[in-house]
């Protein structure tokens, strides 16, 4: 395995073909959108249209923040099932980056909503409440997508968990073989 092999764009690519290049569900895409619309229509019949944009964006910065804790300490789950010869197992298997990479996408995700969240978040910033509805539904649709996204990350450590068990079993098969 090379630096090359390792570049985001085509570890992404190898990552979209073992699923089927499907990043999110139907539903994640339908319950984003009716959350989204529902938060906008909430906004709208606020008194102060600009205070609770401003509110909504410190929600979405402080959830992504803590979010991210959460997927770099599943990350860190990962790190504590894996040593040398499984990740060698992994790789062999094609599961490698199928199990890894969803991690480095989810801390992409909310990087980028806290980033962009903390932007909209600065005093003085003066948009209309049209722009502002645009942006309310756009952060509370992708918010709504990582969640979901973050949530399946949670079938990666299973599946990083069987891979283990398999891993075990095959490994305590050859031990069994040597020893005859």
């Amino acid at each position: 395995m090379t630096n090359d092999d390792l570049q985001f764009k085509k570890v992404f690519l190898n990552y979209l073909k073992v699923i089927n290049f499907k990043l999110f569900s139907m539903i994640e895409v339908f319950l984003a959108l009716s959350v989204s619309a529902i938060v906008v229509i909430l906004l709208n019949h606020t008194t102060n249209h600009a205070a609770a944009s401003t509110q909504i964006f410190y929600l979405i910065f402080t959830a992504s923040a803590t979010i991210l804790g959460i997927v770099v300490a599943g990350f860190a789950i990962y790190a504590t099932v894996a040593d040398k010869q499984f990740i060698v197992f992994l790789h062999k298997s094609n599961a490698l980056s199928g199990l890894l990479f969803p991690f480095w996408l989810g801390s992409i995700i909310w990087a980028f909503l806290i980033c962009t969240s903390l932007i909209f978040n600065l005093p003085g910033l003066n948009l209309t409440c049209k722009t502002l509805n645009i942006l309310v539904f756009l952060f509370s649709f992708f918010f709504v997508l990582a969640i979901g996204y973050t949530i399946s990350l949670v079938g990666s450590i299973f599946k990083a968990g069987m891979y283990r068990a398999e891993f075990e079993l095959v490994t305590e098969n050859k031990q069994e073989n040597n020893t005859d």
